[in-house]
């Protein structure tokens, strides 16, 4: 109780680093368990970014193109290369609703998924050279299902185009193929190793990032590339 006390901030002074103030706080019980006597703790938060990822969500849903948008919340992690995490943000405005969207909530990650994809196919043997056909892709899904017919966000077809330039662009098509050339059990054998999802389903569409994970997750996940293939753990 006394570490809670000492942990939460003046009323007037909440705002996105509340955020990680109560996911340090649930992070505690898990370390610690129930205390009978006072602590002090000190957590890997830099101020200074967390106040800048602060200020850069609020200048962000105060533009007008975000509002046209109709978005109504936003979430971020940043994490040191040893996996610290130096600033949290789990939603817009901490007073109206205190759900953590960074560690809480699961999203479908979307193209932010397909390295792991290129990943998983480098470890295959393919080479950032490999030839990769950018071309329609249609795949049967079952009795009473339509045909899955993913396309490229520009609705064109590129022939066929090395992995490099398939990352780089963001190719749907591409990533599609590939994911079925080294089989889609091992793409998500990968997910599951670098900690995006434990219940990740074998799915054509997870290619394109169509499972579940939260923001942490990810964030940890880009992490490991970043270290080169070293597991970090927020």
């Amino acid at each position: 109780a006394a570490v809670s006390q000492a942990f939460a901030p003046k009323k007037k002074n909440r705002g996105a680093s509340q955020y990680f103030i109560d996911w340090a706080l649930r992070e505690l019980d898990d370390y610690l368990g129930a205390l009978d006597e006072d602590a002090i703790v000190f957590t890997t938060m830099e101020s200074s970014l967390q106040k800048n990822l602060g200020r850069i969500i609020a200048d962000t849903f105060a533009k007008p193109e975000t509002k046209k948008m109709n978005a109504t919340q936003a979430a971020a992690v940043i994490l040191r290369k040893d996996g610290a995490v130096a600033a949290m943000t789990g939603g817009v405005d901490y007073e109206k609703s205190r759900f953590n969207r960074a560690v809480q909530a699961k999203r479908q990650p979307g193209s932010s998924f397909k390295p792991f994809v290129y990943l998983a196919a480098l470890d295959e043997g393919f080479t950032p050279s490999t030839l990769i056909l950018d071309a329609p892709f249609v795949m049967d899904q079952g009795p009473g299902m339509p045909k899955w017919k993913p396309k490229n966000y520009s609705n064109r077809f590129y022939g066929p185009t090395t992995l490099r330039m398939g990352i780089e662009k963001s190719r749907n098509l591409m990533t599609v193929r590939l994911a079925k050339a080294i089989g889609i059990e091992k793409v998500v054998e990968y997910a599951k190793k670098l900690g995006i999802s434990d219940d990740i389903p074998n799915q054509m569409s997870i290619a394109l990032g169509s499972g579940e994970t939260t923001v942490m997750r990810l964030a940890a996940a880009y992490g490991i590339l970043v270290n080169g293939g070293k597991k970090i753990s927020p």
